[in-house]
């Protein structure tokens, strides 16, 4: 009698174990699946977030200055913003590939300043400092790394 209950007993272990493998398993795999959304979830804000400092500065007015701190990167990767006339567009690439992110500016004159290391027009994340100094002299937004 003994013998038939441990019997019982490890077999019920077993497939207990079984079922708690398989649940692990599968939350895994879905947690796994769902993180290429979640990181471009992260990514589209940070865009945002540019998109929205630049729109302050602009509705600030004559005069208005802006000191902005953005992130250097997202999930480990550096990424670039285009500013140009009236958009702003956002390229980054990560180990799930290319991804170009589209945002749009309030109709204004924009002047980006770039660091010495940077080209023309393009601001790359991982260059330089991450602060941003918005300018607005009520004809057009002047915008430099700080």
């Amino acid at each position: 009698m003994k013998a038939q209950s441990a019997t019982e007993f490890f077999l019920y272990i077993t497939l207990f174990m079984f079922v708690a493998l398989i649940a692990f398993l599968v939350v895994n795999y879905t947690q796994n699946s769902e993180m290429p959304v979640q990181k471009n979830k992260v990514a589209v804000e940070v865009g945002y977030n540019f998109a929205d400092a630049v729109a302050l500065a602009v509705r600030g007015g004559e005069g208005f200055i802006y000191t902005y701190y953005f992130p250097k990167t997202v999930y480990g990767y550096p990424y670039n913003m285009t500013f140009k006339q009236n958009s702003l567009l956002m390229e980054w690439t990560n180990e799930y590939g290319s991804f170009n992110y589209h945002y749009s500016l309030p109709n204004y004159n924009y002047k980006y300043v770039p660091c010495p290391s940077e080209p023309s027009g393009t601001l790359q994340s991982d260059k330089c400092s991450n602060v941003l100094i918005l300018e607005n002299d009520g004809s057009s937004l002047t915008i430099k790394r700080g």
